[in-house]
This record gives C-alpha cells, structure tokens and sequence, in this order.
C-alpha cells in the first residue's frame, strides 16, 4: 500500500503540478510570447528524448533497431496527424486545431515512457526502501517539466484547468501500474515490451517537429531559440539528476 501511495504521489501528482505551473505560466503571457511558451514546452519534450528516451533505448536494443522503431514511431505519428487533417472539417484557427491533436499525441507517448519508469521505482521499492525513496523523489522532480509541457500545450487549445491537471494525472498513471507490477513479481519486472519505448520516441519527435512546423513563422526563429533551448536544458537537467 505505502509503494502504491509513494508511486501516486510521484507520478500523478508530480506531473499534475507541474501541468498546474505550466498552466499559471502560460495564462500570464502576452500575445507575443504564446509561440514562446509553446517552443518552450518543445524543448522540454526534446530533453526527454535525449537525455532520457534514447538512452533507455540504446540499453535494451541495438542502435540499428532503436533507430528504426523510433523512425517508425515518428512516421506512425505523421501518418494520423495527416489523416487527422484530411477527415477532420477545417477549423476557422487551423493552428489551433493542429496543436490540440499534438498535445494528444504528447500525452499518449508521455503514457508510455512512464510504463519503464514505473517498473523502476517499484522494484527499487520493493529491495531497497531508502534509496526508491531518492528514485521516487529524482522521478518527480522530472515530471514537473513534462507536466509544464502539458500545461502549456492545453492552455494553448483552451483547456479548462481541471481538464488540464486530469490529462496530466492520466500521463503519470502507467507509473502507478508499472510499479505494482513490479510489486506483484516480487520486485523484479523485465516484461516491458520493448518496442513500445523507442516507438514513444518516436511519436515525440513528430510532435515536435509539426510544432515547429506550424508555429515558427520564419522571421521569428531567432526570437524563439532561447525559450526552445531553456526548455531542452531543464528537461536536461531532471533527466541526468
């Protein structure tokens, strides 16, 4: 019970306070920084990839495959975001419309990156109680900028702020299981479909990079590398903790 409270608190709730902030931010901007915030929160989501990501794939497979399901992951992603376009009726703020199937996506592939996580800490909870205790406390501090992520890409499409800490929570749910399955082998879980993490990558990558896409007009990318960059290092920074 105390692991499966432990794992709530670090994957629910820390990634819903950090939807919370990211929220607070983005409601305090002007016009001006929106495509700021936005980039900013593309950063973040570049930062997991990197430093978090791709490392774990690199440890279960070998870089030939990784590479391949991360780039199958991304063109998976590409294919529904076009698909989406052509069957759904054209909105009067295109923009908008885009980034609201992105945040979804986002979610989705956050959902899956915390599966592993969540493994993790259960079985270093399950061992070791102090140091899944750092574990726990180290995961939840990464949580927060990618629930700021959250935060700031559903305040850009209007979200409400109960909807906004709601899709979070869900994100950081896949944590709680991956925990208890750990719990429930007698803390030893390595039944994490591997594909399933590089396939996540993926699908981060194309998130992106339709962000950029559609939000980087191009005389303003100059404007836009410090909010991009302050995102990758923060996200950096709580990855390498």
């Amino acid at each position: 019970m105390v692991i499966v409270l432990i794992s709530i608190l670090t994957g629910v709730v820390g990634t819903g306070i950090g939807s919370y902030i990211g929220q607070v931010l983005y409601r305090q901007r002007s016009r001006i920084e929106t495509r700021g915030f936005i980039i900013f929160a593309s950063g973040v989501i570049a930062g997991l990839f990197c430093f978090s990501i791709l490392p774990e794939c690199l440890k279960m497979q070998s870089i030939p495959v990784a590479v391949l399901m991360i780039v199958a992951g991304a063109l998976i992603s590409i294919l529904v975001i076009i698909l989406y376009k052509k069957l759904t009726p054209q909105s009067s703020n295109p923009d908008n419309q885009s980034l609201k199937l992105n945040s979804l996506i986002l979610i989705a592939a956050i959902s899956v990156h915390n599966f592993p996580e969540g493994v993790a800490l259960g079985t270093e909870l399950y061992r070791y109680s102090s140091i899944g205790l750092i574990w726990a406390i180290l995961i939840a501090l990464h949580n927060i900028p990618i629930g700021i992520s959250i935060g700031i890409t559903q305040s850009a499409i209007g979200s409400e702020i109960k909807r906004i800490i709601a899709l979070a929570g869900v994100s950081g749910v896949p944590l709680v299981l991956g925990s208890l399955l750990a719990v429930m082998v007698g803390g030893y879980a390595d039944t994490y479909p591997e594909a399933l993490l590089p396939l996540a990558g993926g699908a981060m990558l194309a998130v992106i990079i339709f962000e950029i896409k559609d939000l980087i007009p191009g005389n303003k990318m100059k404007s836009l590398v410090i909010p991009g960059a302050l995102g990758l290092i923060i996200a950096g920074v709580t990855s390498l903790l």
